[in-house]
């Protein structure tokens, strides 16, 4: 957050980035650290992740799971688009095979979680489980917001005053959640791009009841902010019927709007659209996924330049 809020002073100012720039590194620098210390922390866990009685720690344990395997795959991708080794990645890819499908939604706030952690299971080649939790995320919010009740906490609520809402233990708030959603456009972004055209189909209808909804901050530089002081609240319908091929399109050329600042640095995204879930857009997600295709890519054409040089004439 104090990163974040450094970008938002530099880009409010235009202020030089040698003025700023080496105060954002050690920011960013001990974020990573504090990841890898979790890191250790995990790989040395003796207790399956609970914390005090287990029996008492189930409404809990889904939650911790959500966020560690959220934080530690933003990590590892973190690692990962720096071009930098990091021996941590086998464990997180074997922490996400065996308690991915422990992890839980508590609000649209836990979807930049497992957005992370279906991101880090492509990297391992497990595509169909990458695909399977996002598509899980998605039915939920439609399932809860989508129809009557109170729906899914919007993403300004953090785990526990989302837990306290769906709980029932905070009886002064009445606030309702159905009817709209601020993390469906990029979840069906994430799908189309995989060309999932059947999911997307079956999930449709339910996908045309909820209003897609994002708040654009008035400035640049109060994206960086955890509260805007102006901007706007916009929402829409899906489209009934939906081109596939437009949809595609959108998904895969449209431009990631971002601040510039951000734009320059996907792998602090990672980190932004965690702490700041409310930041959670379409764009902020195409940023991020382009940059992993974007490296992907130079991998496998440098891998085929070697093979080439390997196999021709001496």
């Amino acid at each position: 957050m104090t990163a974040s809020y450094i970008l938002g002073v530099a880009s409010k100012h235009g202020t030089p980035g040698k003025w700023w720039f080496k105060s954002f590194e050690l920011c960013e620098l001990s974020a990573v650290r504090a990841l890898e210390a979790l890191h250790v922390e995990c790989a040395a866990n003796k207790t399956l992740f609970t914390q005090g009685d287990p029996f008492t720690d189930g409404t809990f344990h889904p939650l911790r799971i959500t966020i560690l395997a959220g934080t530690l795959s933003a990590l590892s991708i973190f690692h990962r688009l720096k071009s930098e080794k990091w021996e941590g990645e086998g464990f997180v890819h074997d922490f996400l095979l065996a308690y991915a499908n422990r992890a839980r939604v508590w609000g649209e706030s836990a979807t930049p979680y497992f957005t992370m952690a279906a991101l880090e299971l492509e990297q391992h080649g497990a595509h169909a489980r990458s695909e399977r939790l996002i598509a899980q995320v998605l039915k939920t919010i439609l399932d809860l917001n989508g129809s009557k009740g109170r729906g899914l906490p919007n993403p300004y609520y953090e785990p526990e005053d989302a837990l306290r809402l769906l709980s029932r233990m905070d009886s002064i708030n009445r606030e309702i959640f159905t009817g709209l959603s601020y993390t469906l456009g990029p979840l069906i972004e994430f799908l189309a791009r995989r060309l999932l055209r059947k999911t997307l189909a079956y999930l449709w209808e339910g996908i045309t009841r909820v209003h897609f909804t994002e708040f654009r901050p008035g400035e640049q530089w109060e994206w960086f902010r955890w509260r805007a002081e102006s901007g706007t609240q916009d929402q829409k319908f899906p489209e009934m019927p939906q081109s596939w091929a437009a949809l595609l399109d959108k998904a895969e050329n449209e431009p990631a709007v971002v601040p510039d600042l951000l734009n320059e640095r996907p792998e602090f995204a990672i980190f932004f659209g965690i702490v700041f879930p409310h930041r959670f857009t379409v764009g902020l997600l195409r940023l991020i996924d382009r940059a992993i295709r974007r490296l992907a890519q130079s991998a496998a054409l440098r891998s085929r330049v070697e093979a080439e040089i390997e196999g021709g004439d001496p």
